[in-house]
């Protein structure tokens, strides 16, 4: 006797079913899933409400790999509605291109430092965390030459772009490869004490740069320029303290930008400015 008719619909449903779960299910798990996770990282903002940079070596020419960053972070996602998992992932800052230099002209774009994020639970709503890596320079004097511009208060501000490759788990079985990109407007901190000697030094300088015909205060200014540069690289930088805001998610062609120049441009010291600028040291000594 033979198989009903409502029997062989129900072989039929069921091959159908699993014929289709075949289908759905690895192009959900690596189009779908994938494709969620990124739009749920591009949509999550970062805020860093203190991001500070220690324990520098005395000279970063030599020993660009013993720094240290504290980053106290505020993630907010909305697009899962359920707990992720961020796997450890390096971080890149990098500096764009066309930030004005307190030296004069701008930044060419440079990557400064790199450290790693640890592993974090990403909730739904707002994610609250810190960490303290070590963090490793990878062009120490474009890095100082930044980061005096701040500690003298002649920059009080400036854009950093944060970039990395992470993996997201969701569900905790789905992983994905994803890109991050976050264009942030990070604030220098002063100190609490603020010395009359760097209070003078930015005064002079700043008005200087606003009275470029007074040939006289040009060179004030170029002398002062030189001389902290030089000093820069002698003495160990003091920490950096940020305050970071997010302003716009990058785009996937500027992160993919971002990180072929790093993959190339990793732990390359430029010596450059350290042949040019130290006869005019030797001069006024």
């Amino acid at each position: 006797m033979g198989l009903s008719n409502c029997a062989k619909g129900f072989i039929a449903c069921g091959v159908c079913t699993a014929v289709f779960l075949a289908i759905m299910i690895p192009v959900g798990i690596l189009v779908i899933a994938p494709a969620m996770g990124q739009h749920a990282l591009n949509t999550a903002t970062m805020q860093i409400s203190n991001a500070t940079v220690y324990n520098l070596p005395e000279d970063l020419t030599t020993d660009p790999n013993g720094g240290r960053i504290a980053n106290h972070v505020e993630l907010t996602q909305t697009a899962f509605p359920f707990s992720t998992k961020l796997h450890e992932t390096q971080l890149i800052m990098h500096l764009p291109a066309g930030v004005p230099s307190w030296q004069g002209g701008n930044f060419t774009k440079t990557d400064l430092a790199y450290f790693k994020m640890p592993e974090q639970i990403v909730d739904h709503g707002v994610t609250r965390f810190t960490f303290d890596q070590e963090m490793d320079v990878v062009d120490p004097t474009t890095f100082v030459t930044w980061a005096f511009g701040l500690i003298l208060g002649i920059v009080p501000s400036t854009p950093m772009w944060i970039v990395g490759k992470p993996e997201l788990t969701a569900l905790g079985f789905i992983t994905m490869d994803l890109k991050l990109g976050k264009k942030l407007d990070c604030t220098f901190v002063p100190p609490t004490t603020t010395t009359a000697t760097t209070t003078t030094v930015t005064t002079t300088m700043t008005a200087g740069n606003a009275a470029a015909t007074d040939p006289a205060k040009d060179l004030l200014v170029e002398m002062l320029q030189e001389s902290i540069s030089v000093a820069a690289r002698r003495l160990q930088l003091p920490p950096i303290e940020l305050a970071c805001v997010e302003t716009a998610d990058m785009s996937s062609d500027e992160i993919d930008d971002v990180l072929e120049h790093f993959s190339t441009d990793v732990k390359t010291t430029s010596t450059t400015a350290l042949t040019t600028t130290a006869p005019m040291a030797a001069s006024m000594v």
